[in-house]
């Protein structure tokens, strides 16, 4: 008998997409057999729109004809939020054999179930494969929103190269379209002791999910071939309350964890954009410094780390699907992808800030709030003072090294000594990318299923 398939998709607010997204998933060429959608939180016409789904659909294939039923429900105001809606889902669909988790903002390619059930087919050691992940271009948009998209499409890929690179894994991108093993979901819930396989609370329900996993042994990768696009974010304040979103839910599910974990998971969250932040300001300000003094001395070394950059943008360029020659223009401009990483570097450090102070907010409201344009307040005063009177310390500091004096210049030494080790240990993580070789799937798991009991 040909193994079932369920899939979850919890949509809030997505009256936009979520047509799209399940027509995406009754044109598959191998179907699934259910799909649950469970509408949460939302204050617009997502269920009007996805109810016209509701009921058995029955769907000529070249190989017979198949069906899917299609059931949607409103569970109306729920605290544990997205996380919460997954699980009620989960609720719905454990008799299936394999269960597909589809974000309502996005859309799975038409053979893109088929593949992904292929790789899970193919090796009884892998519990868990992800499409590769996109974001959704629109030629109809203005240029400005175009780049801004097409920014977040480089970043996307660019953020999967470096994680293969730091483990040597491509790792499990569980948010936007994933499929597991049933029997696999059913244990993680079970040994975390949740009605579900997603722990709710955080609004990281999907990081933690992969944590689970990687720490029960179960081997997880992500497909060479399937391809899953989603809805960008086309405004700057809609980036800014995304981003906000990821950190804080983050730093929420950092507190859960045990305390040798939090470290080392705070580290591997935090130590590329605040590296690259606290490199840029340093650079900033130690160059300032020397125009105020007249010490500029150019060398050509300094050419090297962006050169190192270049060529790592046209690496991502190469892993990205659905490129163009647009983006090659990006890689090789340099400086737009530069702007971007710097500013979502402040924002990664003005959300920690924010968070650090047990913020109880709802960014996920934020967020949709900004796809909709409207003006949203996602960092309260006290953190923007924080940041503020930081900024005035750098100020600060410039003005006292511009000072003669020996402590000033042995601080201008330090300084710039410090900007080289940074910069260095950056590029040779680039290069380190760059060089890499990632085929696709790789396991993010131990591979030990053997010591896990099925």
């Amino acid at each position: 008998m040909a193994p079932t398939v369920a899939v979850l998709v919890p949509a809030r607010n997505e009256q936009d997409t979520v047509g799209a997204c399940i027509a995406s998933l009754l044109d598959q060429t191998r179907p699934p057999d259910s799909i649950f959608v469970v509408v949460n939180n939302s204050t617009d016409d997502t269920y009007d729109r996805a109810r016209r789904f509701t009921g058995r659909h029955a769907l000529d294939r070249p190989g017979g004809g198949v069906t899917c039923a299609v059931t949607v429900i409103d569970i109306g105001t729920n605290g544990d939020r997205r996380a919460g809606a997954l699980n009620f889902a989960w609720s719905l669909s454990r008799h299936h054999d394999f269960v597909l988790t589809v974000d309502a903002d996005s859309a799975l390619g038409p053979d893109g179930l088929r593949i992904l059930l292929d790789d899970l087919s193919a090796d009884d050691g892998l519990e868990a494969v992800s499409a590769v992940p996109s974001l959704l271009p629109d030629p109809a948009d203005p240029h400005p929103t175009r780049l801004l998209v097409r920014a977040q499409r480089f970043e996307v890929t660019a953020q999967a190269l470096r994680a293969a690179a730091r483990s040597g894994r491509m790792p499990l991108s569980v948010g936007q379209c994933s499929l597991f093993r049933t029997s696999t979901l059913r244990e993680v819930a079970a040994a975390a002791a949740r009605p579900g396989p997603w722990g709710g609370g955080t609004g990281a329900e999907d990081a933690r999910l992969r944590i689970d996993l990687d720490e029960a042994g179960f081997a997880t990768g992500m497909s060479s071939r399937a391809r899953s696009s989603a809805a960008a974010m086309r405004t700057p304040r809609g980036v800014w309350a995304q981003h906000v979103k990821r950190v804080a839910g983050m730093q929420r599910l950092s507190r859960e964890l045990p305390a040798a974990s939090r470290v080392a998971r705070r580290f591997e969250w935090r130590s590329g954009l605040i590296g690259h932040l606290v490199s840029r300001l340093l650079f900033v300000l130690l160059v300032t410094h020397a125009l105020v003094t007249g010490a500029v001395t150019g060398q050509w070394w300094w050419l090297v780390p962006p050169l190192i950059a270049v060529a790592m943008n046209l690496r991502v360029v190469a892993a990205m699907p659905d490129r163009d020659a647009a983006d090659l223009a990006y890689a090789l401009l340099y400086l737009p992808h530069e702007v971007l990483r710097t500013g979502l570097s402040l924002l990664h450090v003005v959300a920690v800030v924010h968070e650090s102070g047990g913020c109880a907010r709802d960014h996920g409201a934020d967020q949709v709030a900004a796809e909709c344009g409207e003006r949203v307040r996602v960092i309260g005063l006290a953190p923007a003072m924080l940041v503020a009177v930081g900024g005035a310390a750098l100020v600060a500091l410039l003005g006292w090294l511009a000072l003669p004096g020996v402590l000033g210049g042995a601080v201008v030494a330090a300084g710039w000594l410090a900007l080289g080790l940074l910069v260095a240990g950056q590029s040779l993580a680039e290069l380190r990318t760059l060089v890499g070789r990632h085929r696709l799937p790789i396991l993010t798991g131990s591979s030990l299923r053997a010591v896990v009991p099925r």
